[in-house]
């Protein structure tokens, strides 16, 4: 069994939780169930370099207003300016969405920390999870889900009742993850099971 850790939090934190009527609802820290276990997601090299892609072109798209000898000098500042608030844009909007960190909690749910201080996506009615160890798995699984997946190597597979998008993670400690989901999830169905 998986013994629930209590988490501190110096400042109350918010959490981003999807309802059946998949709405997004913001609910702060002291209302989420507690985390019984926790990895750092995992970045492959190629992730890092597609990610790259956005700013840096953002970034190289400057050098060619500041040279382009038709432009004013007012036009080449006005270019500039919507340049660094695009690529500023971009690296806010990255930050806000990638993972930075997997937790599971005892309620069955899987949060997603973000790397904006304070901001986690949660995902409710987990009932299991299966890493997906060949390329040919990670193939099949492509769909209609939830992709939080930055690593080719290290992929998991989180199945969610209800009807709800299954979800797609690479955690770092796949193992650990997954028997993580699985034995609350199993612990949770105990629990529902009425006494006879």
């Amino acid at each position: 069994t998986v013994r629930a850790r209590p988490t501190v939090h110096a400042a109350p934190t918010y959490a981003m939780v999807s309802n059946p009527g998949n709405a997004v609802q913001k609910i702060a820290s002291s209302d989420l169930a507690s985390v019984v276990f926790s990895t750092p997601c995992a970045y492959s090299f190629v992730v890092i370099l597609l990610l790259l892609v956005g700013p840096g072109v953002c970034l190289a798209s400057i050098y060619f207003v500041l040279s382009d000898p038709h432009a004013t000098k007012e036009e080449k500042h006005k270019g500039v300016w919507i340049l660094i608030g695009t690529t500023l844009f971009v690296v806010l909007l990255y930050l806000g969405i990638l993972p930075k960190t997997l937790n599971v909690r005892s309620d069955g749910s899987i949060g997603v920390v973000t790397w904006v201080p304070g901001l986690a996506w949660a995902f409710v009615d987990v009932s299991r999870a299966t890493p997906l160890e060949s390329m040919m798995e990670q193939i099949a699984a492509v769909g209609c889900k939830l992709k939080f997946a930055t690593s080719v190597q290290k992929v998991v597979l989180c199945r969610r009742k209800h009807g709800r998008l299954d979800l797609l993670v690479s955690p770092s400690d796949v193992k650990g993850f997954v028997d993580a989901i699985n034995s609350v999830a199993m612990s949770l169905e105990q629990d529902q099971v009425p006494f006879v």
